[in-house]
């Protein structure tokens, strides 16, 4: 094999498992000359996107070539990071129109079209790859938000990854109490979105039983159990929230998961159970819940009151 061969060989590897770019350390390695990288972006065959980072116009534009462009220009240990990686993970509501990547010394570069924060604590326990595209492991992208946006947002990220069970709540305290020690910038974002949870340890199954819950603090409601048990005779099911010493029983539905056959079956003799043994049902449509919380927890309030008081 000619020495020619064997140089594009090495760049085509790259370029296979990097969504059709290469570095310019990278092609140094493969023994392509400047000349030679020259002259192909001169032909058509490359083009540059970064000032150290080629593309095989061999291979297609996409989103997440895009992605991978700027790590790769930042060098070894970059991992896109804040909202950028807020939004590749799947973030319901999170766009970047900048790609932001991270790195954990400082560097004398720049990245065109994009945004590098240097960031001292960030370690190889930090980074993950997401297919080829280098990123911060999401329990340190809440940290890193933390730093860049509203509160609201932070939580809106953490109840979405704790609904799909992609963290747990221990896997994201061990990661603040790691950075907060050293003063980390967005420590105190997320210590005060952990701290606050209306559902403290739980999980919640929906946005609009978080959102209840909420509104039934902001109201001066004592919190209720939530999935609490039931048992009645040899009947043993969850209810989504209880006032057990109200005999108050408190169900959220959605509309998909309680149209199927089962739940059409299941849900009134549940209800009747729950009727027969003395408990109060009250029922709200997760429509009605995200659209008039407060008016949903002064409701549930009150009742919870007038059942103490019987």
């Amino acid at each position: 094999m000619a020495l020619s061969d064997v140089m594009a060989d090495k760049a085509d590897r790259y370029f296979a498992v990097q969504l059709g770019l290469v570095t310019l350390e990278q092609t140094i390695e493969a023994g392509i000359s400047r000349a030679t990288r020259q002259r192909r972006c001169a032909s058509g065959e490359w083009e540059r996107v970064h000032r150290r980072v080629y593309r095989s116009t061999a291979f297609p534009r996409s989103a997440d070539q895009r992605l991978l462009a700027a790590p790769l220009c930042a060098g070894p240990g970059a991992a896109v990071s804040h909202y950028s990686a807020a939004a590749a993970w799947g973030i319901d509501g999170f766009d970047s129109a900048h790609t932001e990547v991270s790195v954990g010394e400082e560097r004398k570069l720049s990245i065109e079209g994009g945004r590098l924060h240097r960031i001292a604590d960030l370690t190889p326990g930090d980074v993950t790859l997401l297919g080829p595209i280098p990123i911060t492991t999401r329990a340190r992208t809440l940290v890193d938000l933390g730093a860049v946006a509203r509160p609201w947002l932070v939580s809106r990220a953490l109840e979405q990854w704790l609904r799909e069970h992609k963290v747990t709540v221990a896997e994201v305290r061990t990661t603040l109490d790691r950075v907060a020690r050293r003063g980390r910038a967005g420590a105190g974002v997320l210590r005060q979105v952990l701290d606050e949870r209306a559902l403290g340890l739980q999980i919640s199954d929906s946005r609009a039983e978080l959102v209840l819950a909420e509104a039934l603090r902001a109201h001066g409601a004592p919190a209720p159990e939530y999935h609490w048990v039931v048992r009645i005779g040899h009947d043993v099911f969850e209810v989504d929230f209880a006032y057990p010493e109200a005999m108050l029983v408190i169900e959220v539905d959605g509309y998909w998961s309680h149209t199927n056959p089962l739940a059409f079956e299941e849900d009134p003799r549940r209800q009747n159970l729950l009727l027969g043994a003395g408990y109060m049902v009250k029922r709200y449509t997760t429509t009605r819940v995200l659209n008039r919380p407060h008016v949903v927890a002064a409701e549930i309030d009150q009742c919870r009151r007038l059942r103490m008081a019987a």
